[in-house]
């Protein structure tokens, strides 16, 4: 039940039972931090076990003699850190938030005072000297980011403001810090995070957390008496998710945006650094000008005519994408396996918001094939889709149409005609005054021939997708020379089983004047078809983003 998947999150950091939905819901309203055990959860079990151990050892004259109780109380947090931490498996922000708590309250149990400020400090050193690839991992970023942000926040509060209105003003200062930077970094944050997580964080922290754990506890101990209580706290937890679901259905959770120029992130951090200075600095509410690029940033429009060919990188599998002036099309979803792994969401979709395009204007659904489809259900379920060609609408040859001075047609298969699987692929043919794009998926011999057969010369193009990976039943010496491209790109995966690509299919490719690229080799490809000068330079990603840290 949906009761059941947010209890087992929260006590034993298992996500495995929430629904694609569910994390939907989640993502809108800027909750997702909330529902496993994160360093939220972490410092909080440590912070209550130091306030109640502070409290029994002061209460009992005897223990304070043994131990001063300040130590006592460090020792009790850093033990129950661990061992919270242990439930999730100790993965790598439990493990963070461990270290946190140990540098935080380390100097305590030696009876050294420490500042916050070099507390987080001696917290960041520690996981770098432990993992020092940590630093490139946008969980690092956003983990001592925030904490940063609730010790800058907490130093803007005076001692003379209620709770409520503390809370309000440091809740404020997390979002200020906290929603660039997730644009930056994932090009979406959520609206909601700021009047959701005020009600949501204490009540995860002070009720739900604590459910759970002593759900779990109890269970360990009685499973009968653990079993009642859990239907007893069951209705709780189906509220919390019905409130969510219900907020998230408003519609205007999530915020997209395209990713930023550096300089736009630079001015962005400055603004924020003014914006929510401790000290009180003249004019410093101008900040909040500093950060409105991050919001109205547009990118340069491609020119009329124009397309440009993306091939993502989505290991053995197909998913490309063309870009015109005002329309985009998708060609295939790439793969997905049953360990669980989906290049639609972990690619495709993060790929195109990166980019800014939140519609795909038409889906082209090659063949069959799961490393041509396997991330469909997560483009459709999270990207507006207008048409989809291969499903809702046949594939069939002859099917024209025109978008920004830009001609699309389809060549393969032919109506009324029964295909093997392979040569059922969706061939398309897309060109402008400078040159041509050939598609062709995981077209073979028998659909080649047949092309060869209808269109001739016709087929020569600017650039061409090698059919099925490079493999030996594709690209065969009359297709190969009909087609003549300048670039021929290969999607294949790194090692893959199958040997893909064939090297003396290449060399057919290369012998006819094409210059190769695989995903393997050099990551994405992306290459821009100019109306009136052709195909320019093809760039690799592995090239412009040649550090491995990127």
């Amino acid at each position: 039940t949906e009761s059941a998947a947010i209890l087992t999150a929260l006590a034993i950091g298992d996500r495995s039972q929430f629904t694609d939905a569910q994390w939907d819901h989640f993502r809108a309203t800027g909750t997702n931090h909330l529902v496993a055990i994160s360093g939220l959860h972490v410092g909080l079990i440590a912070g209550i076990l130091y306030f109640l151990v502070l409290r029994l050892w002061r209460s009992i004259p005897s223990l304070s003699l043994i131990m001063a109780s300040p130590r006592a109380a460090a020792i009790a947090a850093i033990i129950a850190a661990v061992l919270y931490s242990a439930l999730a498996g100790f993965s790598i922000p439990t493990q963070r938030a461990s270290i946190m708590v140990i540098a935080f309250l380390l100097p305590l149990i030696f009876g050294r005072q420490l500042r916050p400020l070099n507390g987080l400090a001696l917290a960041l050193l520690v996981v770098l000297v432990i993992d020092p690839r940590s630093v490139l991992s946008t969980g690092f970023v956003l983990s001592f980011t925030a904490v940063a942000a609730i010790l800058w926040g907490l130093s803007c509060q005076s001692g003379k403001e209620s709770y409520l209105v503390r809370l309000f003003r440091l809740q404020w200062v997390i979002l200020l810090i906290m929603m660039p930077l997730s644009l930056m970094l994932f090009n979406q944050t959520s609206l909601l995070a700021f009047p959701v997580n005020l009600i949501a964080i204490p009540w995860f922290s002070f009720v739900l957390v604590p459910i759970a754990l002593v759900g779990a506890i109890v269970t360990m101990i009685s499973p009968a008496l653990g079993s009642r209580l859990v239907e007893l706290a069951a209705p709780l937890f189906h509220w919390t998710l019905e409130a969510l679901k219900s907020l998230s259905d408003i519609g205007i959770g999530q915020l997209e945006a395209e990713s930023r120029p550096v300089w736009i992130v630079v001015i962005a951090c400055i603004g924020l650094a003014w914006l929510v200075a401790p000290i009180r600095l003249q004019g410093r509410h101008l900040g909040i000008i500093a950060l409105l690029p991050v919001f109205f940033h547009q990118p340069k429009p491609m020119k009329y005519g124009d397309f440009e060919v993306i091939m993502l990188d989505v290991g053995q599998g197909l998913a490309m994408v063309i870009k015109t002036r005002d329309h985009m099309l998708l060609y295939d979803t790439g793969p997905s396996y049953k360990s669980g792994f989906n290049a639609g969401s972990a690619i495709v979709v993060p790929f195109l918001r990166s980019k800014g395009w939140k519609e795909v204007d038409t889906l082209v659904i090659s063949h069959p094939a799961r490393d041509h489809i396997g991330g469909l259900t997560p483009v459709l379920n999270q990207l507006a889709v207008r048409e989809i060609l291969g499903r809702e609408k046949p594939c069939r040859d002859g099917i024209k149409w025109h978008w920004d001075g830009v001609d699309f047609e389809v060549l393969h298969p032919i109506e009324g005609v029964s295909w093997e699987a392979n040569d059922s692929s969706c061939v398309l043919m897309i060109s402008n005054g400078g040159g041509s794009l050939l598609l062709t998926a995981d077209l073979e011999k028998p659909g080649e021939e047949s092309l060869i057969t209808r269109y001739g010369n016709q087929l020569k193009s600017s650039v061409v997708q090698v059919g099925h990976h490079g493999s030996r039943t594709s690209s065969t010496s009359g297709f190969v020379a009909a087609v003549s491209p300048q670039y021929a790109l290969v999607a294949n995966g790194y090692r893959n089983r199958y040997g893909f690509p064939i090297p003396e299919v290449m060399d057919r490719w290369r012998q006819a004047g094409a210059e190769i690229h695989e995903t393997a080799k050099h990551g994405a490809l992306s290459i821009t078809v100019d109306a009136v000068t052709g195909p320019g330079k093809v760039r690799q990603e592995r090239v412009i983003q040649s550090r491995f840290w990127r």
